[in-house]
């Protein structure tokens, strides 16, 4: 018999209660169309610890006592809309595929560069500018919605999730950007690829998100870093005609 030696790859999901519908089919799928290529070890229920920075590094210690190649972690509201498992062929220290989320600026991509301020005592992100979001890129930080994780890396950074704090308990950062600073400071690379992209599932207010495009599309998304979502009074929402059904369908 010969030996088998394809890549061997641990896909899990965090099982956090909110596992989009068909995701797991669709990962299944994908993984088949790669098993020439791949060997894959599926877990899309078992890890639903908390707080999710516990269920990450629950994973990790699964993994270093596996004799798994990868590790990709998916969060279960961040189902891929593309084959991430493609992504593997690049043999990258980190990927992590692109993910929108929001912050008081509105709804952006989690992928970060350094700031010109950042430093050991400072740290400064800034999103990754638009003009450079085409294919494969090099950054400094991302969110690990969904993440592709070489082997070498685990075993050099050790307790790889967990929120950073200053000297007086103020959270600095989350556990996602802080990984990506430990991977960095061992000397591994931080990638993601462009044309890849993951869905994100927020509840949402309605009420909110009619006023929200209906903002967009008086104002012409004048807002450069994404939609505005800061909140909009009732009176703003009776003097742009939505009680009288004149927003937009």
């Amino acid at each position: 018999m010969s030996e088998d030696k394809r890549k061997k790859v641990m896909v899990c999901i965090l099982n956090q209660g909110t596992t989009s519908a068909g995701m797991e089919t669709q990962l299944i799928q994908w993984q088949m169309d790669m098993r020439d290529q791949y060997s894959f070890a599926f877990f899309p229920a078992r890890y639903a610890f908390r707080p999710i920075a516990n269920n990450r590094n629950r994973i990790v210690k699964d993994f270093l006592n596996s004799d798994q190649d990868y590790l990709i972690m998916i969060d279960d509201d961040n189902p891929p809309v593309q084959n991430i498992f493609e992504l593997l062929k690049y043999e990258k220290d980190v990927i992590s595929v692109p993910t929108p989320g929001r912050d008081d600026n509105g709804v952006h991509i989690h992928t970060y560069m350094f700031g010109k301020n950042h430093s050991k005592d400072n740290i400064d992100f800034v999103q990754v500018p638009p003009e450079k979001r085409k294919g494969l890129v090099k950054i400094d930080a991302a969110g690990t919605c969904c993440i592709i994780i070489k082997r070498e890396v685990l075993e050099k950074v050790k307790k790889p999730f967990e929120d950073l704090y200053d000297e007086e308990g103020i959270l600095i950062t989350n556990d996602d950007l802080a990984f990506c600073l430990k991977c960095k400071d061992a000397g591994f690379e931080i990638w993601t690829h462009y044309d890849y992209v993951c869905s994100h599932y927020k509840t949402v207010d309605l009420l909110q998100m009619s006023a929200f495009i209906y903002r967009a599309r008086t104002d012409g998304m004048k807002q450069s870093k994404g939609v505005d979502i800061k909140k909009i009074s009732l009176k703003e929402l009776q003097e742009a005609g939505f009680l009288n059904n004149k927003l937009p369908n």
